[in-house]
């Protein structure tokens, strides 16, 4: 017959196992029961959740909407319903902080009543990757774009002009203007060419290049005078600012960064982008860095053309230049995306890399391309041959010489008058070899914080990390183990849920001015398990720094003393007692009988000693064992 199945038992198992995060409310939205997923994604325990309205998971700006969105649900005839319809929604951990997911809500007709099941799955992670690769994607589109403007350009108001509208339309930038120095006595900025919301802006603002001059503090100020990218990234409260704050504030500009546009050595102007929020990360800003570059290149050939028709050869080459960039910038996107490709091995990733290569060169049908690396090996083009028409560079990792990256023609190419190897190309190599060692650098640094979070899981230590303000943001497995703390109950408190009351204030007072100081502590601690008990541990306290200097989180490490020093009391213990008797033995007999007759001599008392005799002690312990010998045979 059938084994009968707990359809309860079943149900609770399946909500323990299910990845998703599943909140159970009752008719007045109040939490009514959650798993284990839920409490790791609110990061707060069931004990405090349950009873509580849903309002507290919620962000406080869209609860009301939450609410009023159940009801509905809740008065309709609708089962099952998913709540992709609303977008997007926001939940709130126990902390405040707010995340991403996606999800389904059902009713469920129990014995108690209707109950609405909410199944969560967060995506805050995935939404914020996606982000930032639409943020790349779009801002390379654009440079690629802005490339093919360059090298179609006839006209250089037209093309700043279009340089704007592309960084506005396809780039994704909320307005984007052009400016050249004028060296006169103002040292003003002169818009050329704008596009985007708030085309006024330019109107009620005035820009200069002067060091000492307030309109001249800002970001396009400072790219004139250091020929390098500026950043406000926060025009809200950056002082050097305040000076066009209201007017960008107005139209929503919240981050701005200027671009030099140089010609030789003299700063030309710069190309200026605003966005809604700083998204000037180091690749994004190495891209747009590269767009300004590529400007300055074509107003210069533009001006070239213009000035001297008979450098019209001398413009050929440098658009057969700029097509090599674009080339060296596919190759260069290429190695970026393959760096980030996690589900690919280096070899892979060095494979795609070599067959990449070729076409980055300007004769790329009679050219094949090389990488080798010493413990991985060999990766190479199909029709790679050994050439003298060769070009190498080395790659280097920690400063040591580690392989090479080649590219060869394997014939001579059909324009002998011109130069075999561009010095461009020169540069494209270098470049290669560079990432690929980042792309060793990187793979080795992901395997090492692999290697170092399983150590902190494994250690027999207890381990703990805290932020500056002592609040809990890790623990490992032996933490768990020996306070009896889950990591629920433990990342978000404080270390005090442990104290023992054995020590003064004093005690850990000197702690935390030892830690704040920037030194490491030591101490043997006394602390209290979640059961209550007492246990010992040698506690060593390690002050954490970001790359700035800040001090941000300590690093605490302890090793249990318990049973050390339980072992070293008992040997104590022993060494002045007979283990059978439980009695002084006669070395400690003799040292108390010495520091009493001492006492007694020293105050003029008298003091008698009575000796006892046991007979036959030995043959009684000897035949009946101690256990006898332990028990009164007298009153």
């Amino acid at each position: 017959m059938a084994e009968k199945i707990d359809d309860v038992h079943l149900a609770r198992q399946l909500l323990e196992l299910m990845p998703d995060a599943f909140v159970l409310i009752d008719e007045d939205q109040r939490i009514v029961q959650v798993n284990p997923q839920a409490e790791a994604i609110f990061q707060d325990t069931a004990g405090n959740m349950l009873g509580q309205p849903l309002d507290v998971i919620l962000p406080r700006e869209v609860a009301g909407q939450h609410h009023r969105y159940v009801q509905r649900f809740l008065e309709s005839s609708e089962q099952v319903k998913m709540l992709a319809d609303r977008g997007v929604l926001f939940g709130r951990r126990k902390n405040g902080e707010r995340f991403s997911f996606l999800g389904t809500i059902a009713k469920l007709q129990l014995p108690e009543g209707i109950r609405l099941a909410i199944i969560m799955r967060e995506v805050t992670e995935y939404l914020q990757s996606e982000q930032r690769r639409k943020y790349l994607e779009r801002a390379s589109y654009c440079l690629s774009q802005s490339l093919s403007a360059v090298i179609q350009a006839r006209d250089e108001t037209e093309l700043l002009q279009e340089i704007c509208r592309i960084a506005v339309e396809i780039g994704g930038y909320l307005f984007a203007w052009i400016g050249f120095a004028r060296e006169d006595a103002e040292k003003w900025v002169q818009p050329v060419a704008s596009f985007g919301q708030g085309n006024d802006y330019l109107h009620n603002v005035f820009v200069s290049w002067a060091e000492n001059d307030p309109s001249g503090r800002g970001p396009v100020g400072r790219a004139v005078r250091s020929g390098k990218p500026q950043f406000s990234r926060n025009t809200a409260q950056d002082r050097d600012f305040a000076f066009w704050r209201d007017q960008a504030l107005q139209r929503g500009f919240h981050s701005v960064a200027a671009f030099p546009l140089t010609i030789g050595t003299q700063v030309l102007g710069t190309l200026t982008f605003y966005n809604q929020d700083d998204s000037f990360d180091r690749e994004e800003v190495q891209l747009l860095t590269t767009l300004a570059d590529n400007l300055s290149f074509g107003v210069q050939a533009l001006r070239t053309q213009k000035e001297r028709d008979e450098k019209a050869s001398l413009l050929q080459q440098n658009t057969d230049l700029l097509r090599e960039r674009i080339k060296e910038l596919n190759l260069l996107y290429t190695i970026s995306r393959l760096k980030n490709r996690e589900d690919l091995s280096v070899p892979e990733r060095l494979t795609q890399i070599a067959a990449a290569m070729p076409q980055a060169w300007q004769y790329p049908d009679i050219a094949q391309a090389r990488i080798v690396i010493q413990g991985y090996g060999e990766f190479q083009t199909p029709g790679f041959v050994q050439s003298s028409l060769s070009l190498t560079h080395p790659v280097f990792f920690n400063d040591q010489t580690m392989g090479s990256v080649e590219v060869v023609y394997t014939q001579t190419p059909p324009n002998n008058s011109r130069q075999v190897f561009l010095p461009e190309e020169e540069k494209t190599i270098e470049s290669v070899a560079f990432h690929v060692g980042d792309i060793i650098r990187y793979v080795q640094m992901i395997t090492e914080q692999q290697k170092l979070s399983r150590a902190l899981e494994q250690t027999a230590d207890t381990v703990v990390i805290t932020d500056r303000d002592g609040v809990i943001e890790y623990i490992n497995p032996s933490f768990e183990a020996k306070t009896g703390y889950s990591r629920e109950e433990a990342v978000g408190n404080k270390p005090n849920l442990l104290k023992s009351d054995e020590h003064p204030p004093e005690f850990y007072h000197t702690m935390w001015e030892t830690i704040l100081n920037g030194d490491v502590y030591r101490d043997t601690v006394i602390n209290r398990a979640k059961d209550g008990s007492l246990y010992y541990e040698y506690k060593t306290i390690t002050p954490l720094y970001d790359q700035a200097g800040n001090l941000t989180h300590f690093l605490a490490t302890g090793k249990d003393l318990t049973e050390q020093l339980q072992t070293e009391s008992r040997l104590q213990y022993l060494l002045t007692h007979d283990p059978v008797t439980g009695l002084m033995n006669h070395k400690e007999f003799l040292r108390k009988l010495n520091s009493i007759i001492a006492e007694s001599s020293s105050q003029d008392r008298p003091l008698a000693i009575a000796a006892l005799g046991v007979d036959n002690f030995k043959a009684v312990n000897d035949l009946l064992g101690r256990s006898v010998s332990r028990t009164p045979t007298c009153p």
